[in-house]
């Protein structure tokens, strides 16, 4: 193991069967109730998480590399989506404050 995944360990979602943070599967589907509710109880499961700042530095790393689908620490693709353009946006404005080119 890593460095990086030394972590997961410690992780809340140790014992917990992956498909509730990544879905059931192409082949199986889920209705958008049941997605709703599994997110809801991923993102419990995360709110209780010891490693949860660790979480979000690897899934940072992670994400960066293609891999956008699931919970993770306690966030939705939409959400986590958000935040990082969120992100871009403040650095974009940051740097035009500074004299910087965007």
């Amino acid at each position: 193991m890593s460095w990086l995944t030394d972590f997961l360990d410690q992780a809340a979602c140790q014992n917990e069967h992956p498909s509730l943070f990544c879905g059931p599967g192409s082949d199986v589907g889920e209705t958008k109730e049941e997605k709703e509710q599994r997110e809801a109880k991923a993102s419990a499961v995360c709110r209780s998480c010891p490693v949860r700042p660790e979480c979000r530095e690897y899934a940072g790393t992670v994400l960066r590399h293609g891999e956008p689908t699931g919970i993770w620490y306690g966030q939705g693709f939409e959400t986590r989506e958000a935040e990082r353009k969120r992100r871009l946006r403040r650095a974009a404005y940051q740097r035009q404050q500074e004299g910087q080119p965007s």
